[in-house]
């Protein structure tokens, strides 16, 4: 039960506007049913029942969620304000707040990341506790390697955490070959019991224990639905499956010190066996020294071919980034960044030493990792809390201070439910940092149809608002104030929400096709052909999914990538780092082998380790495949195809996925052109 909500009166009066005029585009109202809109919602009426007798209550709509998250979020506010006997709740002034809160969010102009639309408000976070679901990211060290540490990677994944880590720990610990009489254990049907059998495996080859031996007849059948967290089953096989690749891995390991592959291989291992209720696929990315030729080595198919066969091979499960140090020679990394678009960069000396990149010293000592997406750097043991704001959607500066204090308090409100984190490491680390990462979105569209110069006006002055509220809220709530507040992260479905270019990227044109990919049973199939979009069996697999192409017009004309240099998405990149994030800002860099050399990567690597944290390229060679998630189009082709559709149908669709992390459509890209190339 909540403690906070807002009026009934207050609320019916947004439930007149249809969510096809909220969100203006077929796709972006598409996006939001299939990956936020709950059955589960008691607030709404009950509709039948699932498989397992559970009820199955009316979809949501827009302003469900909207109210979902706002009282949800109001409802960790009071229950701090209560447990720590905080003076000073003023019932209107918070009333006021949520009631803004609330319509900036169902304007657009503001959202939680995708994690916090799926499970802000719902019982798995407020009854049961699991509040390590409201966070996007995080990151461990293996500086000391132990189960316990991959037990954490397996525990959070499991709720949708994007996961980094490091190879720190490469040569740290001896393995041994358990020996002895093999223990038991009865694995519970809970992410706790996966993640201990995890930590209990590897154990027993650090710590030179007796072998373990697992039973799976508690873990539920594929197929039964996972309450709380949504999505479906995936039996025991997978589970079954990583516990033999483990101690193969080990195995091979045994009788010497850890080496760099092995830790990477125990990581990515588990984000292939994570499949959060078969709804997603796992994030990581790991991080590592220039100088460990294993890990420069961890994709090359020669040197380890076992990981990086396809299918089958687990090498792909993290983009893999190098500790770059400033004057370092890049040439090496350089040319295999500009053959392959890996690794990517991290500088920690400015991560460590800068907040925004604007030559004023700003410590943040421990944090020596990052998120997935290097948006958010982290200590370890730490899970990152971000927010967005949709520029396209906001009308002025006066609106965007109200909206970015909006996402702040979303933010900060989050923290203060660090204290009921299950792990004690991750519980101690949030409360002391109180990191937030309030990160823009459609930042190219803002460019594009205002200027530079007030783009980063907003950002200055904003960046400098949200340290003043966090003064005084933090003051208020006797909680530390937050470490870092600020990021660009590259966003991904929620963007789409505003028809926004994700993050700081930009798009492919104005115009163009975005084709996403549905399981063959679907009813979104149904619905799109009787409107008229094009439906076709998926190229990669005709059988289980189908490809569906929407028109997209951004309404803007924002220079695409095909306008743009290298070297001027970078600056924007400096530019947005000097005014706004103090965190980092997710940058990947395209770029055109055939106008873009080795060299041409190394000196703009050069430029960057003064300007930015963190940087990642990709190889942009302009080919065309078989149903491509982007497609350029002109403006008769976009307006043809559009005359051709009738309004969607959406009574029948319901959820089908979830947001990945925070990571872009990259991934995607690059996936399905592996899978081209091997076909």
């Amino acid at each position: 039960m909540l403690l906070f909500t807002l009026d009934d009166s207050f609320v019916d009066q947004y439930r007149d506007k249809p969510d096809s005029e909220v969100f203006g585009t077929t796709l972006s109202e598409v996006t939001f049913i299939r990956t936020y809109a709950r059955t589960d919602n008691e607030r709404l009426p009950v509709i039948g029942t699932d498989a397992m007798g559970h009820p199955i209550h009316q979809r949501e709509r827009w302003v469900d969620v909207c109210r979902r998250v706002t009282e949800g979020t109001f409802s960790i506010l009071l229950e701090h304000v209560r447990d720590n006997n905080i003076k000073g709740w003023n019932p209107e002034q918070v009333s006021a707040e949520s009631r803004s809160f609330f319509d900036l969010m169902y304007r657009l102009c503001w959202t939680p990341p995708g994690r916090g639309l799926w499970m802000m408000g719902t019982k798995f976070v407020h009854e049961r506790g699991v509040y390590e679901a409201l966070q996007n990211c995080g990151f461990v060290s293996t500086a000391e390697p132990s189960g316990h540490a991959f037990a954490w990677v397996m525990s959070m994944l499991m709720v949708g955490v994007g996961i980094g880590a490091d190879t720190r720990g490469a040569g740290s610990v001896h393995v041994y070959s358990p020996s002895g009489i093999p223990v038991f254990y009865d694995i519970p049907d809970t992410r706790q019991g996966w993640a201990e059998s995890i930590q209990l495996l590897v154990d027993s080859y650090l710590l030179g224990g007796v072998p373990i031996e697992f039973k799976y007849h508690l873990i539920r059948d594929r197929g039964a639905p996972i309450n709380g967290f949504g999505g479906f089953a995936e039996g025991p096989e997978h589970l079954e499956s990583l516990h033999n690749n483990l101690r193969a891995v080990l195995g091979r390991n045994s009788g010497r010190p850890i080496t760099t592959e092995t830790i990477a291989d125990i990581i990515n291992l588990i984000g292939r066996c994570v499949v959060a209720g078969n709804v997603r696929r796992s994030a990581e990315i790991l991080l590592g020294d220039p100088t460990d030729d294993a890990f420069v080595n961890l994709k090359n198919a020669e040197v380890y071919p076992e990981r990086n066969t396809y299918p089958g091979g687990w090498g792909a499960f993290s983009n893999n980034t190098i500790f770059a140090t400033a004057g370092m020679d890049y040439s090496k990394a350089a040319a295999q960044t500009w053959l392959n678009g890996e690794p990517g960069y991290a500088w920690l000396e400015n991560v460590q030493g800068f907040g925004r990149m604007d030559d004023i010293a700003r410590t943040d000592d421990t944090a020596n990792g990052g998120n997935p997406c290097l948006e958010q750097f982290l200590d370890p043991w730490e899970l990152c809390t971000l927010v967005e704001l949709h520029l396209p959607r906001i009308a002025n500066k006066q609106e965007f201070a109200a909206s970015l204090k909006a996402a702040y308090l979303y933010g900060k409100i989050v923290t203060l439910a660090s204290d009921r984190i299950t792990h004690k490491e991750t519980r101690e680390v949030m409360m002391r940092n109180r990191r937030i990462g309030l990160s823009c979105t459609g930042i190219t569209q803002f460019e594009a149809g205002r200027s530079r110069a007030e783009l980063l006006d907003w950002m200055d002055h904003g960046y400098h608002q949200s340290g003043y509220w966090d003064k005084r809220w933090s003051q208020w709530l006797q909680v530390p104030e937050s470490i870092r507040r600020t990021s660009v992260k590259p966003s991904g479905t929620v963007a789409i929400l505003s028809n926004s270019t994700p993050g700081i990227h930009y798009p492919i044109s104005r115009y163009y096709l975005r084709r996403i990919r549905v399981a063959s049973r679907s009813p979104l199939i149904s619905a799109c052909v009787s409107a008229g979009y094009a439906v076709e069996p998926a190229y990669e697999d005709p059988q289980g999914t189908v490809v569906i192409t929407f028109p997209v017009d951004l309404g803007v004309d924002v220079p695409s990538e095909k306008d743009v240099s290298l070297m001027q998405q970078l600056s924007l990149a400096a530019d947005v780092a000097r005014a706004w994030a103090d965190n980092a800002i997710s940058i990947t860099a395209k770029f055109d082998p055939l106008t873009v050399s080795a060299s041409d990567i190394e000196s703009a690597l050069q430029w960057c380790e003064t300007r930015l944290k963190s940087v990642s390229f990709l190889r942009d060679e302009g080919g065309v495949y078989p149903q491509m998630p982007y497609e350029r189009i002109d403006a008769p082709t976009y307006h043809k195809l559009m005359s051709r559709l009738s309004p969607l149908d959406v009574s029948a669709i319901g959820h089908e996925l979830e947001d990945e992390f925070c990571t872009t459509d990259v991934c995607e890209i690059i996936d399905l052109q592996t899978q081209m190339q091997t076909t």
